[in-house]
């Protein structure tokens, strides 16, 4: 078995400046955009959901609100972000925050009910994404579901079909998906995957 990559060595931090347009700009977007998706994922509020590649939170605090009864733990491997997280997390008691490469992080296999990936995969060196992948969906539970949602295009995103191969390849099935548009207008992929 090849030894397993760490994102750690191929991982840079967001430019500071940048990070701060980001997370502006994604509070705006967050309620035209990001909260339509949200609702449109059927949850029953339950549930128990990682969510890989949290960012600066716009995404985790809707989904925290969508669990009153349920619980989110929130992965980055960024500490610019997990600054932004620590205080989306301080305004909800259903959040935790775990900061670190999915690989070397101490989350048990099959503990949730559902795996939430928003825009990330495709910032994950294209050499090791299946790797990831296979990582993230061992902590799905058997019948849990994946939901995720990304960019498509040829410049800066992943092709649907690699995304498909991956949820194959770790048992996972498709309920659904359709093709869709950013904000910025720029295409979009987006499934569900039951376990």
């Amino acid at each position: 078995m090849a030894a397993q990559q760490s994102s750690v060595a191929t991982f840079k931090e967001p430019n500071r400046l940048l990070a701060a347009f980001q997370a502006f700009t994604y509070r705006i977007i967050s309620h035209t955009y990001y909260r339509p998706y949200i609702e449109s994922l059927g949850l029953r509020g339950d549930e128990r959901v990682l969510e890989y590649g949290s960012g600066p939170g716009a995404m985790s605090k809707l989904l925290a609100q969508a669990l009153p009864n349920g619980h989110l733990t929130c992965v980055d491997i960024s500490r610019v972000w997990m600054g932004y997280m620590k205080k989306v997390a301080g305004k909800y008691q259903n959040i935790d925050l775990m900061h670190g490469d999915i690989a070397d992080l101490d989350i048990p296999a099959e503990s949730y009910d559902a795996v939430f990936i928003h825009y990330v995969i495709h910032d994950v060196p294209a050499g090791i994404q299946r790797e990831k992948m296979s990582i993230i969906l061992s902590k799905l539970r058997k019948g849990g579901k994946c939901y995720i949602r990304e960019p498509t295009s040829p410049m800066h995103g992943i092709a649907p079909e690699k995304v498909r191969a991956i949820m194959r390849e770790n048992g996972l099935r498709e309920i659904s998906s359709a093709m869709g548009k950013s904000p910025q207008k720029s295409p979009t992929f987006q499934g569900v995957y039951v376990k």
